[in-house]
């Protein structure tokens, strides 16, 4: 495994970036990102999931089940709303204010509860990381607005890959067709029921790629 594929799989140095960016005097190393992205472009699928599932089965929580209502709200528009706003740290009631200013008034839990569900995802997808409930872009998400499309959708195909539960999905699909309810049997049928719709948009990320033929994988999975 060489070490761009060995450093993204782990997170090791996009950590280290994240970690350092919360001291005031840090000055973003904004090129350096952006090449870290390319490279980790470049890497050929077959070798991302060849290494998503050398990994021994572990645990999947719900907390590693994406909820959201819109993938562009916890993708490319909150990364725009933070980076606007210079990135100070975010709560769920602000992320869900921001994200859902279309005029209509809505309770404070509402907005909450939509914050924390798309702040959540936006973590699982690499663009994001939390400090006690409070989100701040990653160091994938402070450039995530400024590269183009095709290297916005190949990046986002590899974070969806290294996520908990894509690339445990991927090693059980490899071997043959998933029920998938009794995959996530730790799921509750109302929650599973929620979840399902966003499992699949997910995969359709994947789906969509121009790289590499999931379907081959995705349609071992049986909702």
């Amino acid at each position: 495994m060489n070490s761009v594929l060995r450093n993204f799989i782990s997170g090791k140095w996009e950590n280290s970036i994240n970690e350092d960016s919360m001291y005031y005097s840090y000055v973003f190393p904004t090129d350096d990102v952006i090449e870290y992205i390319r490279s980790v472009n470049n890497i050929l699928i077959s070798e991302i999931i060849d290494a998503v599932t050398q990994h021994d089965g572990f645990m999947i929580y719900p907390r590693d089940v994406f909820q959201f209502s819109s993938l562009d709200n916890c993708t490319y528009r909150l990364c725009d709303i933070l980076n606007k706003c210079n990135n100070p740290g975010i709560s769920y009631l602000e992320a869900g204010m921001k994200l859902l200013n279309d005029g209509s008034e809505r309770t404070k839990g509402a907005y909450t509860k939509y914050g924390e569900n798309h702040l959540k995802t936006s973590e699982l997808l690499g663009l994001t990381f939390s400090i006690a409930n409070t989100y701040f872009l990653s160091s994938i998400g402070m450039v995530y607005c400024e590269l183009d499309e095709v290297d916005r959708k190949k990046i986002l195909t590899r974070t969806v890959l290294r996520s908990r539960l894509i690339s445990r999905m991927m090693k059980a699909g490899m071997k043959g067709k998933v029920n998938m309810r009794q995959f996530l049997s730790m799921l509750s049928d109302s929650t599973y029921n929620r979840r399902r719709s966003n499992i699949k948009s997910i995969l359709k990320i994947l789906e969509d790629s121009e790289e590499y033929n999931f379907f081959e994988i995705t349609e071992r999975f049986i909702f």
